[in-house]
């Protein structure tokens, strides 16, 4: 029986090879998509899955009550956690801390300091992680010893090259001294859905401020993982855990409960586990080193793939309800013969699996094809495992559900015709006419919502891009300061010797943090209210180089000694939320000893998707604290002097390398993942008008086909080639039409509910919305105008000989 189903199907698409076409090719699109999309999925949920022990892994994380009603989570713990868990909580059998920081770093004899990021752990981290080595050992612990680090195989080829990176010294500058360290190990690559990744690994004793808070409980600066025991059920360790904090937390709670920062019970503060295939997700969490995914960012990107699969199964439906005609006879002969309703069902099923293994064969290729297209989208490395069983499985299961769509219309529709009426002709086909009609008009409701959506998306990036920040960033360089002499002279006051006075330069500011970084935070208590203020050290130049506008008082003064330590500048909303009109003279809430002695026009340091917070700027007690200098030069001669400042570089710092950028290339950046998504809509949004157009292509030759006649007796009475050309294309652009009525409200719900995740946007406006529709019509005049020019252009004789 499975022999004669499959040679009646392969006859029935070797006669219709047009359809087949059309069919193999919309489901191969869709599944291309789908297997893109399946493969970023389980690349994104098995996250951290290759660590051997990763079941039993967790992290410590806290949970604050605040008395403003919100609620914090945070991996931040106090550093004498992680030791303590591991004297006193049963069923712990290893603690490990771990921390970032930043450091200078160069090989000994080497002129060239580079600042790196590192992380500091304690021993046991490749006791606990299954990060493997590429070179060095594990045993003894390459961490035990207060000397030693493991770098990347990335950093290892910086600074060594081709050489044995193992047993070379380095040269690490973590405070304020320099120390000589020796490699134990190179780390190989881990996986790209890692949540822990680090270049420079270096004992956690290493820390500079470990000496300050190796036994503070009120500081919470480390994350702690914890490997439980074999044995070991961790929603008991949880409790456990739990029972331990009046023990390890009473200060900490009764400070932050008498500062008013949480409220005044039991729960105020609590000590929780996550399992760490659960880090990877955990987004509302200040997550300290580990890397975190969005999961709305899986749905959307897994209701694409299926929207456009779908897509592709309402082709089939689509021309099968076009086709109905056609194959009624096929349908009246076989039930005539004894097929039952449920054979004719599997029949036209077998012919829908059989399109979707030919689509899915082609559909790999393209996969294969869109592949590194598709990971830069997605901003991780990916790679097609066949001997993956899940995405096997995963794959089947789209292309059996797709075989199911697909056949559809057919299998339980046209299997359901009496024979005696189909032989005698008095089968009306009305309702497969109303089904093609709707399933065109949804194809092109998502069509043009997409189309919008993209739209909308570039108008927002483009406000976002263009926006008057309250600052000039076009004209302003950010050279990176980390990077310093081994000798005592600030390099910041070398830069400002050398480019003083030069003509194409403005003016020169340090400044603790460029915008975009992480600017330190700063809780403020007024009359048992909490403020949360940004804070970040600038020099009295701040604002001459970033353009910025002082509204009430006076700048920052370096001659004044008292304004060192003892004087700040806000801006606007700091002064409204602390309900002040002329907040110069007064002292910020809790510091008596500081004095507000100007206001700074409001600006965003922040991205748009961030309301403008309270800030105050204040100076530094040196030179050398300061991490960036901004430089604005005049826009005539950029290049030049660029050359000049790469010049003026090398001889302040011999041998370093120039890391520059632009304020707002810097400040662009943060729309990284906006630019993402508005690229993978845009790209969905082609594909799915490419669908609705081959499947209305198909319909626009059946449509012909049946008018045939008609066609040829209009032309014989006098109809012209235009005006053919119209009749056959207008009902189709009816169709667009209220495909455009559908698509406006709800596009407009969806890009709207994205607007929201911005707190500075601009509306969706309607030539947004006119534009896609008219898009989509043109697309599908385009598509079907050559089927009915050609019927027009026929000779009316051969139409009239038509059968």
């Amino acid at each position: 029986m499975l022999k004669n189903y499959l040679k009646i199907a392969l006859r029935t698409l070797t006669r219709q090879k047009l359809y087949a076409a059309i069919n193999v090719l919309s489901l191969a699109i869709g599944l291309a998509c789908c297997a893109l999309i399946l493969l970023y999925v389980r690349h994104e949920t098995t996250a951290d899955g290759f660590h051997d022990r990763a079941d039993r892994i967790f992290r410590v994380y806290r949970v604050e009550q605040r008395t403003d009603g919100t609620t914090k989570r945070s991996a931040g713990v106090p550093t004498p956690l992680g030791p303590a868990l591991a004297a006193d909580l049963p069923g712990v059998e290893r603690a490990v801390r771990l921390r970032r920081g930043s450091a200078q770093v160069h090989r000994p004899g080497d002129g060239a300091v580079f600042s790196e990021t590192v992380l500091f752990s304690d021993p046991g981290f490749f006791a606990l992680f299954s990060f493997p080595l590429a070179a060095g050992q594990t045993a003894p612990d390459p961490l035990a010893a207060g000397q030693q680090v493991v770098l990347s195989e990335a950093m290892a080829r910086k600074y060594f090259g081709a050489e044995d990176a193992v047993g070379q010294p380095l040269t690490v500058r973590l405070g304020e001294t320099p120390q000589d360290f020796t490699v134990a190990g190179v780390a190989a690559a881990p996986p790209a859905n890692s949540s822990i990744t680090f270049d420079v690994l270096v004992p956690f004793a290493q820390w500079p401020g470990y000496a300050e808070q190796a036994e503070r409980w009120t500081a919470f600066n480390a994350a702690t993982y914890l490997l439980l025991q074999p044995d070991a059920d961790a929603g008991a360790v949880g409790a456990r855990l739990a029972g331990l904090v009046p023990h390890y937390f009473a200060e900490a709670i009764a400070e932050a409960q008498e500062r008013g920062w949480w409220r005044s019970s039991e729960d105020a503060f609590q000590l929780r586990l996550q399992a760490l295939p659960d880090v990877h997700f955990a987004t509302g969490f200040t997550n300290m080193v580990a890397a975190t995914r969005d999961p709305e960012g899986l749905y959307l990107l897994g209701g694409i793939a299926l929207v456009v699969l779908l897509l592709a199964c309402v082709n089939a439906m689509t021309l099968a309800a076009g086709r109905a005609g056609r194959r009624a006879q096929e349908i009246g002969v076989r039930k005539t013969m004894g097929a039952h309703r449920m054979q004719l069902a599997r029949q036209f099923w077998g012919e829908a699996l059989l399109l979707s293994v030919f689509a899915l064969a082609l559909g790999l290729v393209l996969a294969e094809a869109l592949l590194p297209l598709f990971s830069e989208l997605a901003g991780t490395r990916l790679a097609f495992h066949f001997g993956d069983v899940p995405f096997l499985l995963g794959l089947g299961a789209v292309v059996l559900v797709s075989s199911l769509i697909a056949g559809s219309y057919p299998a339980l529709v046209l299997s359901a015709f009496r024979p005696a009426d189909v032989l005698k002709g008095e089968v009306r086909f009305r309702r497969g006419l109303t089904v093609t009609r709707a399933l065109v008009v949804f194809q092109f409701v998502v069509s043009i919502g997409m189309i919008a959506g993209t739209l909308v998306m570039y108008d927002q990036l483009d406000y976002l891009t263009s926006k008057n920040l309250g600052f000039a960033g076009e004209e302003v360089i950010v050279l990176d300061l980390n990077a310093r002499q081994t000798d005592e002279d600030p390099l910041l006051a070398r830069l400002h010797q050398r480019l003083a006075g030069h003509p194409d330069v403005v003016a020169v500011s340090g400044a603790s943090y460029a915008f975009g970084d992480g600017w330190a935070r700063m809780t403020l208590n007024q009359d048992g209210r909490q403020h949360i203020a940004y804070r970040t050290r600038v020099e009295p130049s701040y604002l001459e180089t970033l353009g910025m506008d002082l509204v009430a008082g006076r700048n920052l003064s370096a001659e004044l000694e008292t304004d060192r330590e003892h004087a700040v500048l806000i801006n606007e909303t700091m002064a409204r939320e602390l309900g002040w009109d002329d907040p110069v003279g007064q002292t910020l809430p809790e510091h008596d000893d500081v004095e507000i002695v100007g206001v700074v026009a409001d600006y965003h340091f922040q991205s748009l998707h961030n309301r403008i917070a309270p800030v105050f700027l204040h100076l530094s007690p040196s030179l050398d604290a300061y991490t960036v200098a901004l430089v604005r030069v005049r826009t005539e001669k950029v290049a030049e002097t660029l050359a000049f400042l790469r010049e003026t570089w090398s001889a302040v710092a011999p041998g370093q390398p120039f890391a520059y950028e632009f304020l707002d290339q810097r400040l662009d950046a943060l729309y990284a993942a906006e630019v993402r998504w508005s690229r993978i809509v845009q790209t969905a949004a082609l594909f799915a008008i490419l669908i609705a157009c081959l499947g209305l292509f198909g319909l626009a030759t059946l449509s012909v086909g049946r008018r045939t006649k008609e066609i040829g007796i209009r032309k014989i009475l006098g109809a012209s080639v235009p005006a053919l050309a119209l009749l056959l294309s207008r009902d189709f652009a009816a169709l667009v039409g209220l495909a455009f009525v559908l698509a406006c409200p709800l596009a407009y719900l969806a890009v709207d509910r994205w607007l929201d995740g911005f707190a500075y946007h601009t509306a969706p406006t309607a030539g947004a919305f006119l534009l896609a529709g008219a898009l989509a019509l043109a697309v599908a005049l385009i598509t079907v105008s050559y089927q009915a020019v050609r019927a027009a252009l026929a000779d009316p004789v051969d139409s009239l000989r038509y059968e």
